[in-house]
């Protein structure tokens, strides 16, 4: 029963942030974290889950000095929910691959599943709001399809960008964000 009300309770809180970030700055906290200690975090936050799953996440982070500017809960949240669809979607026993590589004055953090993949009649609606794929009942019985949504809002509230895409011969996904390393002079 405490599982389930978890679930309903963040997804309550999912779907409020997704209405909110549409029509306004939903970030209230922005400081410089490193995106390194941020995606380790939010692997922590999703191991049990992995684990369930029979999932194994594997991290290559070439990303010394990679600061970026953002609300690091409003981060988390977003980062948590495109690594939850990652896990929840791979075919198991599997892999969730991320890959973090620093740029000039970007980096890319980069997820790839081993799932079932975007069915063409659903690509275009993937990031809408409650958009869901015909099998993903059967993966996440308890989405509602805010995350990816949601995700991408705030990765556009701090200046940055989602984007994915199937994988090329292979199945599952790839998730490509790209934010700006931060600067002693973060633009507003």
């Amino acid at each position: 029963m405490e599982t389930k009300a978890s679930v309903l309770l963040e997804n309550v809180r999912d779907v409020f942030l997704m209405f909110r970030a549409q029509d306004s700055t939903i970030a209230q906290e922005k400081r410089a974290y490193d995106v390194c200690a941020l995606i380790d975090e939010a692997v922590g936050q999703v191991e049990s889950v992995a684990s369930a799953k029979n999932v194994t996440i594997v991290k290559k982070m070439h990303c010394h000095d990679a600061p970026i500017y953002v609300d690091r809960h409003l981060f988390l949240i977003a980062f948590v929910h495109i690594l939850e669809n990652a896990i929840r979607y791979t075919l198991t026993p599997g892999m969730v691959n991320i890959a973090i590589i620093k740029g000039k004055k970007t980096v890319r953090i980069i997820v790839q599943d081993r799932g079932i993949g975007v069915k063409k009649k659903d690509k275009e609606n993937i990031l809408l709001p409650f958009a869901r794929g015909d099998k993903a009942d059967q993966y996440d019985p308890d989405g509602i399809g805010v995350g990816l949504t949601l995700a991408r809002l705030v990765m556009r509230e701090h200046k940055g960008t989602m984007q994915w895409k199937n994988r090329e011969g292979s199945t599952g996904i790839e998730v490509e964000i790209n934010m700006p390393l931060w600067t002693t002079t973060p633009s507003h």
